[in-house]
């Protein structure tokens, strides 16, 4: 399957999606598509759903953070964890 030959279908089937309100959310997005994708932050805020522990962080660099930033997202997210104390039940 070709990812983007799909994105448009899948995009269009997600829009106006949210994540459940009990879903902590976390999300990482670079700095490089904020620039270059108008919306793009504002996309990722209002998958947030009405949940206080969700975060959005945007971090310097090209859409593939994890190459870069694989000990911050690490880092940040038990952190993030440990604080929120994630309920999973």
């Amino acid at each position: 399957m070709n990812e983007m030959e799909m994105l448009e279908e899948n995009c269009n089937k997600l829009s106006g999606m949210k994540f459940p309100n009990n879903v902590p959310v976390l999300f990482f997005i670079s700095s490089e598509n904020v620039e270059t994708t108008p919306g793009w932050k504002e996309k990722h805020v209002e998958q947030f759903g009405n949940n206080g522990k969700n975060k959005l962080i945007v971090l310097n660099g090209s859409h593939y953070l994890y190459n870069e930033y694989a000990p911050k997202i690490c880092n940040t997210f038990k952190e993030w964890d440990s604080a929120e104390q994630v309920d999973r039940s």
